[in-house]
Order: structure tokens, then sequence, then C-alpha cells
């Protein structure tokens, strides 16, 4: 409960993991000391982080979409009126926050997305029954 993130690199909230202890004598106690972690099974946090985009309606030669990163912060790419700031994950579902900038007023929100689908290449998310959006993973 108490480990340093820093001691653990590559491990994320809901990893499933393998840890071989050895025994050791500490002041007339016998303590458990860690020797190796080893991830066994991924959570969705690592597999949902990364460049998502889809291709702008309004110029197809770009894309638009958006970054989640490893700390729990998002960004925007190429969508200068929504500015992502913010993911997690609960219950099967992508927690957005971003802030709308447009028309000289700034409205803060947190979208809350179900994850219909989710691949290496592929996240799908929809709210209420209706897809919202298809986007693919940004090499």
């Amino acid at each position: 409960m108490d480990a340093d993130p820093a001691k653990v690199p590559g491990v994320l909230v809901d990893d499933s993991v393998t840890v071989t202890c050895i025994g050791e004598k500490v002041g007339g106690n016998r303590i458990l000391k860690a020797t190796e972690l080893v991830v066994t099974a991924h959570s969705p946090y690592y597999y949902i982080q990364g460049k998502w985009v889809e291709p702008n309606p309004i110029n197809a030669d770009e894309v638009q979409g958006f970054e989640l990163k490893q700390d729990g912060t998002a960004s925007s790419i190429n969508m200068a009126t929504l500015a992502f700031q913010q993911w997690n994950l609960e219950n099967g579902e992508l927690l957005l926050k971003s802030q709308s900038i447009g028309n000289g007023q700034t409205i803060e929100g947190t979208d809350t997305l179900r994850i219909d689908k989710l691949n290496a290449d592929s996240l799908v998310l929809s709210r209420d029954g209706n897809v919202l959006w298809r986007l693919a993973r940004q090499k």
C-alpha cells in the first residue's frame, strides 16, 4: 500500500503481479523482502494510454483526437477549442476532463464515455448507446 511507485516502474493501478519474497531477520523479527516483481496481466490503464485519433471532419488531410498519458493527464491533438486535461478509468468508462474554449468563454466539464472496444489499434467510445468516437491508435 505504501510502496514507492519509482521502485516498481511499469506497474500500473489494477495490474496483476507476482511477487517473489525471501524471509529476513531484522532486529529479532522475521520480515518478508520482495526480490522480484513480474506483471502477469496488464490493467486497462496500460492498453488505453497513448495517442488516439480520427479523421478531421473539416480537413481530410488531418487527424484530431487526444493523448492519454501515463500520469493521468490528457492533451488534445489538433483540437484548438477543446483542451483535454485529465483522464481516468472507472467501471469500464473513460472519464475525460476538458475545457471547451470558444466564443469568448471557457467551459470546464468531464465527459463520461463507455468503452465499447479497446485493443492495440482501436478505441470506440459511446454515451447513452450512441457511438461518439471511433479512434485509431496513432503510431
